[in-house]
């Protein structure tokens, strides 16, 4: 009678067994890929937003201790104390822009009221308004007062050691004015933008950079329906530009 054959030990089902057994490496091996391009998105995520935050944030927090700076349509508050990445490189003519509003805004927030002026950070560059009320001009005039020299010398310190190109706008309420001097609100607001301009000549403030504007009433801040409205809109505006 012929003996039937032993199968070896590993014999055939022995090896469907180990082809078997080797298909969960590949489903681990998926999850891993997976879990990896998973951490990577999130990780980009995370210095996309971290770098837009720095970029805004960081210097106004240090240097301010908790003053605001508004971005149009968005405002950062810095709060004492807090920490934040490193921002990323700036354009040299950006960050001397940036580095001088914060020390104006200094300036301004150890001399003036914090309603009596703000800093504004725009596309063009950082806008500095200045209330002229009791401040810069006496009511319906175009000369400086005695008491805006020191202050004007001490941003003209800061104006001259920059390149940057800066915009001095005079602004007014809608109250019409009719003098000989000024025959309208146009004539006021651009007297007194020149007035502040000289000033800054003076100070050594090259006067190739300066550029004057008088807008009259046509780009008001706040309603001109109240006193304090119209208040908030007879101001000097100091842009200094990201070029």
């Amino acid at each position: 009678m012929a003996k039937k054959k032993k199968s070896s030990g590993g014999g055939g089902g022995g090896g469907h067994d180990s082809a078997g057994g080797m298909r969960w490496l590949l489903t681990y091996s998926d999850m891993i890929t997976l879990l990896m391009a998973f951490f990577i998105l999130l990780f980009s995520m995370a210095t996309i937003n971290a770098s837009k935050f720095a970029a805004t944030a960081q210097a106004l927090r240090e240097a301010f201790g908790g003053y605001t700076i508004l971005d149009r349509g968005s405002s950062v508050i810095g709060e004492p104390g807090s920490t934040t990445q490193s921002a990323p490189v700036m354009p040299d003519s950006a960050m001397k822009a940036q580095d001088a509003s914060l020390k104006i805004a200094e300036i301004l927030r150890q001399s003036l009221n914090s309603n009596q002026f703000s800093v504004i950070q725009t596309e063009r560059g950082y806008l500095i308004s200045i209330l002229t009320d009791k401040i810069l001009f006496d009511s319906g005039k175009a000369n400086l007062k005695a008491d805006a020299f020191p202050l004007l010398t001490k941003i003209a310190a800061v104006l001259k050691k920059i390149d940057n190109e800066v915009y001095v706008e005079g602004h007014t309420d809608n109250v019409p004015i009719h003098t000989v001097e000024f025959p309208s609100n146009w004539e006021l607001s651009a007297a007194r933008a020149a007035s502040v301009a000289k000033y800054f000549i003076e100070q050594g403030v090259s006067p190739s950079r300066l550029v004057i504007a008088g807008y009259a009433d046509t780009r008001p801040v706040a309603s001109d329906d109240t006193a304090a409205g119209r208040q908030k809109n007879r101001r000097i505006d100091i842009l200094i530009t990201k070029k």
